[in-house]
This record gives C-alpha cells, sequence and structure tokens, in this order.
C-alpha cells in the first residue's frame, strides 16, 4: 500500500508554508521530508519550487555546482546479443512499513559535472526530486509524466527514469526501445550501464513469464476489503479468519484520518470475506499507523508493526501485545535487540516449529539494520516462551541481496519459505519468491512464483493457510491503479488459487563410457511408499525422456536397457508450489554388461578356509546394492585360487569360497534363484605359470559374470535399494 497520509494537519500547515518560502528553504524542507519518508510533503515543497521557478521566482544555490558537461564517446551496445558483461544489483534503500521498492538516486555521482537542462538547474532538480517522490508514492502515472518531462527536455538519466516507469505500468516492449537508446550513451562499465542492464532482464524476463501457461487463477477483493485507501497484509487467523491492515475509516473517528489500522474478515464457506471488523480497537492508535501484523498459533500474542512520519523522530518498529484472561493488553514494543534505534524494523511472522519433540518459536522480520547484505533484509530470532528475544541471525545469501528483501512468510508443514524481493530476477517491482525451508536452514534454488502471481507492480505479503491446502491464499499488490488513491497505485488485496500443479522431468540417458545415446531406454519412476502407481516412459530416438510426476512424494528414479547396468537417482518432488520442469541433474549413465567377469576387488578369506574376513563382507555389501539396483540379471560368482597346491583340493576350496559369498548375498536379502556358485578352483589364471607373489594373488580372485537379464523378481521382492530411499 503507498504511503497513507498521516499528518493532516502537518500536510495542510506544509502547503501553506511552502507557496511562501524562497527556493532555498524548500529544498530543505523537502529534503528533511524525503529522509523521513513523508513523500506526500515533499511532494508538496518540490511543486512549489518548480511554480517560483515558472513564475521566475529563483534564489540560493543547488547543494552542488553546475557546470557545462560534455558527454564521452558513444559505446554502442546490443540489446539482443550482449549477455555477457557483468551485472551488479544495485543499490536500494526500502520505504518504511508500505514496503516499496525504493531504487537508490540514479544520479549518475561519478560525474562531477551535471549537463545543462533547458529546465534551468533548479526545476531540473525539483523535478528529479518530484518524480523519485511519486515513485515512491506508487504514483505510477504521475512518475511516468515527471519523466517523459525530463527525458523530453534532455535531463541527465532521464532515459532510465523513463524506462523504469514504463516497466511499473508493464510496458517493457516500450521501456527496451527506451533504454536502447540511452544506454549507448553510457561508459560501458559505469553503474549507470548496469542498472540499465539490469532493467533490461527484468524486462525479458517479465515478456517471458506474461507468455508462459498461467497456473494460478488471481482475483481481486471487493471494496469490501479493498477501501478507498487499499488494503494489504493479510495473515490467516487458524483456517477461517484473516487479520488485514486498511486505512479505512474507524467506527466513531473523524473520516479524514486515514491512518493504517488493523482489521478481520472471516471467509465464509465460498472463500469470500465478510464480517469486517476492527481486531483489538485498543491497539489502533490515531497518530500512527499500525499494520503488517500476526497472531501467534494460539490466539494469544499479536504482532504487528507501528511506525510513523514524524519528521524529527521517526520511528518504525515491530509490538507485541498479549491477551490474558480475554483482555488484550497494552501492545510493548520489542526490544532494541530487534528494534535497533534509527533503523527500519517490520513485518513480523511468528512460527511455531517442531524438530525432535522440541517446540521453537521464530520471528522472522524485515530490516535495515547494521550487518545485513543490502536494503531491507530477512532475519529472525527465536523467542523463548515469555517472549525474550534471543540472538538475532541473518537468514542468509540464500534469500539476501543487495536489494530489498521483505515480507517472509514460512509454511513449516510444507518446508516452504516465501518472501518479496527486487533483488532477484523479476518482472518490475517487488516479487514473490519461494525457497526450501528445512530444520532452519534455506536451500536454493530461489524460485520465482511467475506470473500471475507477480506483475509489473509490486507483488507482497503472499500467505497460504498453515492447515489447509497451501494451493489458496492472498497477495498484496499494486498492479491495479486506483480511482479513488489521488492517482496512485496503492495495495490491494487480491485472493489466488492455484490451478493442478503439473510436474514434469526431463533428461537423458546416454552411454557411461562413451557418451553415446541410447534411445528406447526404460525410465521407471517409483514411489518408495508405493502411495502412488509407478510412472514408466522410454527415451525417444535422440536418448531423451520426458515424464509427468506427483507432488510431496519420495521417487526412486532408474534406466534400464538390455545390454547395459541400470543407473538410478532418488528425487522428491516436496516443496514444489508451482508447475515446475525438473531438468537439471536427472540424465543417466548406463554401463554396458561385458561379456566376462568383473572382478570383486578386496574379497579376501581366512587363510586354508571359505570364512569370508570382516572386510569382505563390507565390499559384498556393495555388491548387494547393485544386485538390488539390476534386480533384473542372474549372477554366476566365479572363486579362483592359484596355480600352487593339489589342483583337486583347489577345486573344492574355490567352491566352498564361492558358495560363502552367495550365502551371505542370499542373507542379505538376494534371491536364491539370482545367484550361482562356481568353483574355478585353479583354471582360468590370469597369469599363467604365476613366480612372484604378486601375480599369484592377482590369481587367487573372486568375480562375477551375468548370466541373464531376463529374470522377473516376484513383486514382494522388487527392490528399492536403502541408500535410494528417502
Amino acid at each position: 500500500m503507498n504511503k497513507i497520509i498521516t499528518h493532516i494537519f502537518f500536510l495542510l500547515i506544509s502547503v501553506n508554508v511552502a507557496f511562501s518560502q524562497g527556493n532555498t528553504a524548500l529544498f530543505k524542507m523537502a529534503d528533511k521530508a524525503v529522509a523521513a519518508n513523508n513523500y506526500d510533503a515533499a511532494v508538496i515543497f518540490y511543486k512549489a519550487i518548480i511554480n517560483n521557478v515558472d513564475s521566475g521566482r529563483v534564489d540560493g544555490e543547488l547543494p552542488y555546482g553546475v557546470r557545462s558537461y560534455t558527454a564521452p564517446p558513444k559505446k554502442k551496445y546490443n540489446l539482443i546479443t550482449d549477455e555477457d558483461s557483468v551485472l551488479t544489483d544495485e543499490k536500494t534503500k526500502t520505504d518504511a512499513i508500505t514496503n516499496k521498492e525504493t531504487i537508490a538516486s540514479t544520479e549518475d555521482t561519478s560525474q562531477k559535472s551535471v549537463k545543462l537542462s533547458p529546465l534551468g538547474p533548479q526545476k531540473l532538480r525539483a523535478l528529479q526530486k518530484l518524480h523519485f517522490c511519486y515513485y515512491k508514492l506508487h504514483s505510477y502515472d504521475n512518475a511516468y509524466t515527471t519523466a517523459k518531462n525530463l527525458f523530453d527536455h534532455d535531463a541527465p538519466n532521464a532515459g532510465y527514469y523513463l524506462a523504469r516507469s514504463l516497466v511499473l505500468q508493464g510496458k517493457y516492449e516500450e521501456a527496451i526501445t527506451i533504454l536502447d537508446d540511452y544506454m549507448i550513451t553510457l561508459e560501458l562499465d559505469s553503474e549507470q550501464f548496469k542498472l540499465s542492464k539490469k532493467l533490461v532482464k527484468q524486462c525479458r524476463f517479465g515478456i517471458k513469464q506474461l507468455k508462459k501457461r498461467k497456473t494460478a487463477i488471481i482475483n481481486k477483493l471487493d471494496s469490501t476489503i479493498n477501501s478507498k485507501n487499499g488494503a494489504f497484509g493479510a495473515a490467516f487467523i487458524g483456517d477461517n479468519k484473516i487479520l488485514f491492515s486498511s486505512a479505512k475509516p474507524r467506527a466513531g473517528y473523524n473520516e479524514e484520518l486515514v491512518n493504517s489500522n488493523l482489521f478481520t474478515a472471516n471467509i465464509n464457506d465460498k472463500g469470500d470475506l465478510e464480517y469486517i471488523l476492527e481486531y483489538v480497537p485498543s491497539i489502533n492508535s490515531i497518530d500512527q499507523n499500525e499494520a503488517a501484523g500476526c497472531v501467534s498459533p494460539d490466539g494469544n500474542k499479536l504482532f504487528f508493526t507501528r511506525w510513523n512520519y514524524d519528521l524529527e523522530e521517526p520511528e518504525c518498529a515491530i509490538y507485541v501485545c498479549k491477551n490474558l484472561n480475554g483482555q488484550w493488553l497494552t501492545p510493548r514494543k520489542l526490544s532494541d535487540n530487534i528494534n535497533i534505534p534509527g533503523y527500519r524494523t517490520m513485518q513480523p511472522q511468528y512460527v511455531s516449529e517442531y524438530y525432535d519433540g522440541r517446540q521453537i518459536n521464530r520471528l522472522f522480520f524485515a530490516s535495515d539494520r547494521p550487518g545485513g547484505e543490502g536494503g531491507l533484509d530477512i532475519w529472525y530470532c527465536v523467542l523463548d516462551f515469555q517472549d525474550n528475544t534471543k540472538e538475532v541471525v541473518n537468514v542468509g545469501k540464500v534469500i539476501n541481496t543487495k536489494g530489498d528483501e521483505q515480507c517472509p512468510f514460512a509454511h513449516f508443514l510444507s518446508e516452504s519459505f516465501y518472501f518479496s524481493s527486487n533483488g532477484h530476477k523479476g518482472m518490475g517491482g517487488l516479487d514473490v519468491f519461494n525457497v526450501t525451508m528445512a530444520y532452519g536452514e534455506f536451500n536454493g534454488p530461489v524460485t520465482n512464483l511467475g506470473s500471475p502471481i507477480n506483475s509489473h507492480g509490486n507483488d507482497a505479503y503472499y500467505v497460504v493457510s498453515e492447515n489447509k491446502s497451501i494451493t489458496d491464499g492472498f497477495i498484496s499488490s499494486d498492479r491495479d491503479s486506483c480511482n479513488d488513491c489521488g492517482g496512485r497505485n496503492c495495495y490491494q488485496l487480491y485472493s489466488f488459487k492455484h490451478k493442478s500443479i503439473v510436474i514434469t522431468i526431463t533428461g537423458i540417458v546416454t552411454n557411461g563410457e562413451d557418451g553415446e545415446i541410447i534411445p528406447n531406454s526404460l525410465i521407471s519412476f517409483i514411489d518408495v511408499t508405493e502411495k502412488h502407481a509407478p510412472v514408466y516412459v522410454f527415451t525417444d530416438e535422440n536418448g531423451e525422456y520426458k515424464a509427468t510426476l506427483q507432488r510431496d512424494v519420495d521417487y526412486f528414479a532408474s534406466a534400464q536397457k538390455k545390454g547395459f547396468f541400470k543407473d538410478a537417482v532418488a528425487l522428491n518432488t516436496h516443496n514444489i508450489n508451482v508447475s515446475t520442469d525438473l531438468i537439471q541433474d536427472f540424465n543417466f549413465y548406463l554401463q554396458e554388461i561385458p561379456d566376462g567377469e568383473i572382478l570383486i576387488s578386496g574379497i579376501e578369506y581366512d587363510f586354508n578356509s571359505a570364512t569370508l574376513r570382516p572386510r569382505s563382507k563390507f565390499i559384498l555389501d556393495t555388491l548387494v546394492g547393485f544386485l538390488e539396483l539390476n534386480d533384473n540379471i542372474v549372477i554366476e560368482i566365479n572363486a579362483h585360487t592359484d596355480e600352487r597346491g593339489n589342483s583337486s583340493y583347489n577345486k573344492s576350496l574355490s567352491e566352498r569360497r564361492a558358495q560363502s559369498v552367495v550365502n551371505y548375498l542370499i542373507t542379505n536379502g538376494i534371491e536364491k534363484a539370482r545367484l550361482v556358485a562356481n568353483g574355478m578352483g585353479e583354471d582360468e589364471p590370469l597369469v599363467p605359470n604365476a613366480r612372484t607373489e604378486a601375480d599369484h594373488q592377482r590369481n587367487r580372485r573372486t568375480a562375477f559374470k551375468t548370466l541373464s537379464q531376463d529374470y522377473q523378481p516376484a513383486e514382494e521382492n522388487k527392490y528399492i535399494p536403502e541408500n535410494m530411499k528417502r
């Protein structure tokens, strides 16, 4: 949601003051308002400066000197083919609780001089700052108008401003055209070039997403929820009620007071919201904003964000309110361990997790506190049962970037962690992403939820029910303009329902020796719990396969072809909440079955005995796994002796040794019908007439040979190797 005007009286005074001040004083007041995130007031001041200039009233000096500027030689950059230059994330800074993407000032600070514009230095700077304020207020039409004005008057970096405004209107192709012309004027190693190239990549990504098959249905809630001042930040209270934030008028208060407060709504059987009430009227203040809250699973704790736009002492902090015997106590600001003075701390999510029978309560939140990766980062801390906070931990670089990451939502049951970011590859503003969360660790890859969950605008506060289907939930977005918000794109609440999620897997089967493709190979996907039917596909003439899998299943996948040993991999489809094609690390490499023996290296027996030594059993365990995987083959175990000693005795000893191996394999679950013991004695030595001990050792060996590839195990004896189970 865009910034809510919370200081009506202050703004009225600002209007009167603005039109009675000189530009030097106005710049100081405007810049102070920007520093306090009070962009509404700043707009008034910057517009007053422009009005003064247009009326011929110019006084004072700008905070920087103005000299004539000569552009560097143009270096042509091809947006179609140049994909290899290094791109660094832009430095960003984010609004307060309204969680809007804020691009840092795009004035090229590497250039000491500024190109003169027909606008004149004071109007130029005021117009640039005005564009920035409109951008921060999500007044995208006004942001476009000011950017176009700058662009038409050849203002510095206006190409970037204009393209960024077009992206936020979903006009990707137009933005690329503007950037194409703008980037040829830039040095290839300049920061502005890198920012522009990142914007080009966002455009391409957005175009690609819009062409994809839509995997969800999304609907904007009606005006009962989305008042003229917007609504945002839904959070489930149980399964049939939500907490949300809105600037809708409060009962018994002046309707002109439009600060943000916390409300609830019931979810009826049709999924619609009804019976809207203030959640805890005593929490909602008159002169501050309350929003972005969450309720603990037991319903007795409310964590929320409270902030103001005071020019002298702005604050954005997390509070907690407890319910004692049915009465809500006075909200308490969390300690400085969480709320570091002078920094923004917001958007709490309280999660109770259970590991090894222990309950761990964690509070996730967003903050621009020191020690992060860039702008706003996501952090967490463990809370004890008195809500005392322990060490604050940054969730790390898997999630956090040099941009802004916010709106954390951890879904414990599905081991999924959702968040919004403008630092990862997205479609424009903030996009919603997902990553796996297990045992307190976050594992990539980070997945963009794509269109229609994400859009060209800012998309945030993605939530689903903790106990119901994770396919249904709510999101806040400013993708649509709001006629009642003074030309702004304020945050509004949307419901979503994911369509049937389709998970496909693709790969290729090749010869592990020479890399040749193997057509017509059988690929099997077996649910290790046997709850789902197996999936079978064959590779095509190019050795490629594609299969469709079920969600939330642990699979044992294998590839086989006559004349080859099998290859296998364990995989699972947990935490996949959008249609996905799994394409990495699912190729198979088959080894040809030789005509002769395969040596089982390291098999040793006690002297003059058929008793296997412990080390030999360890090696045979590997053979057990191999035979479990290749459950279609029958093998012959061949035991050999050296040529020394009596040949008949050597024959008998080798037979007993071969049988020892067979017995061990049977004891470990290999069917007897698949095994043949064969004592070779001193026949078929590897080194005939051996003379050295090393040669005798080579002749004393145990090996196996494949006799058949057509064995059909009984249904109860079909194997899933232990190391493939999860």
